[in-house]
Formats: structure tokens, C-alpha cells, sequence
């Protein structure tokens, strides 16, 4: 397996899905039903098979990762062959960046010396899926790329 299970709420939440890939399997309700109670095995090969691919059109279509505490924000970009980061750092204890508060009070003091800005690309050091699917498992979460963006709109106007 390359990635991990899908949990039951997720693997429920795709009730449709399944159905189409085992039908995909030729594998029909009655034999699907037969196959859960005499060949466990097989039943834990399909779920694994199924939420492979699941995970596989996931990253595939992942074009943003976010990882953030109270102090620093991660935001990367994916692109095909490379990752492109903004880390942001800040100075100032009393704001959290996990609030929608602590993000304007960055976006406030974005050119003042309480918030660094680091900017930095480089190749993936393996399959692309992968490294997204590495940070995903540590914590970072799939994003639309909005606070990218406005990051990188900042950025080029400044000399940071």
C-alpha cells in the first residue's frame, strides 16, 4: 500500500465511489456482501486499493499545502517538478497565527521587523505525491492557496 486506509467516515462518505470502483472489479452487491464474510483478506486489499487511488487523485489535484502553529506559517505551492514555500516567522508571542486575528495582525505588520518572510523553492526528492502525501501525514492540510497568493502578491512588492 502506498498511502494509508481511509478512516470508515471517509470510506462511508464515499459510499458512490466504492460502488463504481468494485463494480469496476466486477464485484456486484451479492458478491461483495459473500466476500466480506469469507475472504477477509481480500476485503482489506480492496480497501486498500481503492483508497490508493483515492489518495492518488487527491494529490494529484493538490496545488497548495498549508502547516501552521502560533508563531509560523508554512504555505507551499506544488508545481509539477518543484515546491515553492513562504515560511513565515513571527516575532510577537502574544499573536496566533492559527486565528483569523493573528493572520490580520501579520497581514498589518507584514513590512515591519516582527514578521520574517523567507521564500524558497527546490525539486522533490522523490515522487511528487509523496513528499505532499509526507507533509499531509505531518500536519499540513490542503488548501485553495488564497493566503499563498496574498503572500506572494506581498512579496513581490517587497524587498524581504
Amino acid at each position: 500500500m502506498k498511502y494509508h486506509r481511509l478512516n470508515q467516515e471517509q470510506l462511508n462518505s464515499m459510499y458512490h465511489e466504492f460502488s463504481l470502483f468494485l463494480a469496476a472489479q466486477s464485484i456486484d452487491k451479492k458478491s461483495w456482501d459473500s466476500i466480506k464474510t469469507s475472504e477477509p483478506k481480500r476485503v482489506g486489499t480492496l480497501l486498500d486499493q481503492f483508497s490508493d487511488m483515492v489518495w492518488e487523485r487527491v494529490l494529484e489535484k493538490c496545488a497548495y499545502l498549508e502547516w501552521t502553529d502560533q508563531q509560523q506559517l508554512f504555505l507551499f505551492e506544488s508545481g509539477a517538478a518543484t515546491i515553492n514555500v513562504f515560511i513565515l516567522k513571527l516575532s510577537n508571542p502574544e499573536v496566533n497565527l492559527d486565528t483569523p486575528e493573528g493572520w490580520q495582525w501579520m497581514l498589518d505588520h507584514f513590512f515591519t521587523s516582527e514578521v520574517t518572510l523567507f521564500q524558497s523553492s527546490k525539486s522533490y526528492d522523490g515522487p511528487r505525491n509523496l513528499f505532499l502525501y509526507d507533509y499531509i501525514r505531518k500536519g499540513a492540510v490542503i488548501s485553495q492557496g488564497e493566503r499563498y497568493k496574498q503572500i506572494a502578491t506581498f512579496f513581490s512588492k517587497s524587498s524581504k
